[in-house]
């Protein structure tokens, strides 16, 4: 039995290196198969819960049947396996069609559908199904029954325009929730994020269950980014601390010291923040290498950067994985998961 994983559009690469931390997390390894762009294949079940920790997905299954052909050969395929499981039950179906093929057109396949489901005597309901299908077209079609379903409204919701206190410049949740994940680290273990800001990256680690020490040198976007926390849920899985990196602030309490399991972390250089001194490359090299002393051996670094010379400047560190999203013409973002070797 194939599990799928269905991964969002917008940042396909950010999306697959998410799959992976995830996998990882959960003690799966990174073996899945791309079968299209955004369409992923386990030889196995997906892991429960895969599809609610994700933030660039869109569902995950089990594929109950492939089948090759045209609308027709699809059509009895999907026919045959709703009448096997979905009788007695109200049902859905959705149709995707991830790199636009036309041989199949997904509005004439959905009327057809429609009309034979509904003389089988089965219950269509779109609106609250026990149980949704999936028509996923390619080289091969994929029909299944949906397992899981990621929250994307939810995330969408933490938002920059959504929160208390707002700055000009955020990271999208949905590429925070990506970076925390990429960690592949387990509920319950601790990051330091030592360019916290106003907490957007910090509520994501937080969110799915990591404890999390964050560092602000700006009194008032500390205080606000406490407020972001409360107003998102997870303000009681991070620990937000007013001070400058570059003197290691954590160090100073015991409860925040560490050793930590990681550092997730969006640096501030190339936006409109304060670095007084060091030049921005200069500023997170130094700050991040001292933070690695406090993680433990085999520990991850998870870093996003606009400027790759960075990840030369970091030592102890072993490269493991970089995806490059462009945000816009003059602007690609570098996601790096890196772990330390010493």
């Amino acid at each position: 039995m194939k599990g799928l994983i269905y991964l969002s559009g917008e940042y396909p690469d950010l999306s697959r290196a998410e799959l992976e931390g995830v996998l990882l997390s959960m003690g799966k390894g990174v073996g899945f198969k791309v079968e299209d762009e955004i369409v992923c294949l386990l030889d196995e079940e997906v892991p429960p819960g895969l599809a609610e920790r994700m933030g660039l997905c869109h569902f995950t299954g089990t594929v109950l049947e492939e089948v090759t052909g045209g609308l027709e050969e699809i059509s009895d395929a999907v026919l045959e396996t709703v009448k096997k499981t979905g009788r007695g039950r109200r049902i859905a179906f959705t149709i995707r069609n991830p790199k636009g093929r036309v041989c199949v057109k997904p509005a004439r396949l959905h009327d057809l559908l429609t009309g034979l489901i509904r003389e089988e005597g089965i219950k269509l309901d779109f609106g609250k199904p026990d149980e949704t299908f999936f028509i996923v077209l390619g080289r091969t079609n994929l029909i299944g029954a949906v397992e899981g379903i990621t929250d994307r409204p939810r995330t969408l919701s933490r938002r920059n325009r959504f929160l208390p206190f707002q700055r000009p410049v955020v990271m999208d949740p949905r590429m925070a929730r990506a970076m925390a994940n990429m960690s592949g680290l387990t509920p319950g273990e601790s990051v330091l994020d030592p360019f916290a800001g106003p907490g957007g990256l910090a509520s994501e680690c937080a969110d799915i269950g990591l404890r999390v020490v964050g560092v602000e040198v700006d009194p008032r976007v500390r205080e606000g980014a406490v407020k972001n926390l409360e107003h998102m849920g997870v303000g009681g899985r991070v620990r937000m601390i007013c001070g400058d990196s570059r003197e290691l602030p954590w160090r100073l309490d015991e409860k925040t010291r560490g050793p930590f399991s990681g550092i997730v972390t969006d640096p501030p250089f190339g936006r409109s923040a304060r670095v007084e001194g060091d030049s921005p490359l200069e500023l997170v090299a130094g700050v991040i290498n001292r933070g690695v002393e406090d993680i433990r051996k085999g520990g991850v670094v998870v870093i996003d950067t606009i400027d790759p010379y960075l990840l030369d400047l970091l030592e102890g560190l072993k490269q493991e994985k970089t995806v490059q999203v462009r945000v816009h013409r003059s602007m690609i973002r570098h996601f790096s998961r890196l772990r330390k070797v010493h």
